[in-house]
């Protein structure tokens, strides 16, 4: 298990935990489930007789909004929104309840625009008699930047910005949507446990006229129709990420319409 949220092509990224396995173009499902873990700690299992919850009960969930005066695109004379104040203040829930200090925080590109805009933040990064924020934006890959670091807590803050197709919702019409939903931020550590498992795969085994079952990461197999001659090739994988410390990452929702 490689423990760096880095990567290239079209490596999924378990985002949050720092954990990271690489697929090919035929993952195309792997973000938005791992995304789902960490963004709401639930997932959604949708499919032919199944329409289930998994709840992982992720206390660290934390909504910012223009009524309370706390959503980072929240302008006004009596705004009270900190989105420093608010990465400590969730930092230390973590260390509370998940007993992990977080030191990477992923926001999407909408969330970081906010928080790179907030008045507090563009003092922070103006003060020269302060280096707690450090902005230095950097490409790691097509989909992650590296934006910069609050040194207080060592905390590393990268913006994620990839979509996927949701074919299964509504197969009759399919929708682009952001991997991480506008206004996300995630707060985890690097040393938090986490695993992906693999659900079974059970296909029709054309040479011994039966139907088998396979364990493992992905499956591929092959079969020819006749009317019209055509092959057909298929990739399956069931992939379900377990978080073992479910409380050691954060997540929230920071802006409001």
């Amino acid at each position: 298990m490689k423990r760096s949220i880095i990567y290239t092509g079209l490596a999924v990224v378990l985002i949050g935990t720092g954990c990271s396995q690489k697929y090919d173009e035929t993952s195309p499902k792997y973000a938005p489930v791992t995304e789902a873990v960490f963004a709401s700690g639930t997932i959604s299992i949708v499919g032919e007789g199944v329409n289930d919850t998994i709840d992982f009960g992720l206390d660290n969930k934390f909504t910012l909004t223009t009524a309370n005066k706390n959503a980072w695109n929240y302008s006004s004379t009596n705004d009270v929104s900190d989105p420093i104040g608010d990465l400590r203040k969730w930092s230390l829930a973590c260390q509370k309840k998940g007993y992990r200090l977080p030191n990477i925080c992923i926001m999407d590109v909408d969330a970081w625009d906010a928080f790179s805009k907030h008045s507090k933040v563009v003092a922070a990064t103006s003060a020269w008699h302060t280096t707690n924020l450090v902005i230095e934006p950097k490409l790691q890959s097509e989909n992650v930047k590296y934006m910069g670091t609050l040194r207080e807590g060592n905390l590393d803050i990268y913006v994620y910005t990839d979509y996927y197709i949701d074919d299964w919702t509504n197969p009759a019409a399919p929708v682009e949507k952001p991997i991480l939903p506008s206004g996300t931020v995630i707060l985890a550590s690097t040393n938090a446990n986490c695993t992906l498992f693999y659900g079974a795969m059970t296909y029709g085994n054309d040479m011994t006229k039966t139907i088998d079952t396979v364990i493992g990461e992905r499956f591929s197999n092959s079969w020819v129709d006749n009317d019209p001659p055509v092959r057909f090739l298929r990739t399956q994988s069931r992939p379900l990420p377990i978080a073992h410390e479910i409380n050691s990452w954060a997540t929230a929702s920071v802006l409001d319409s």
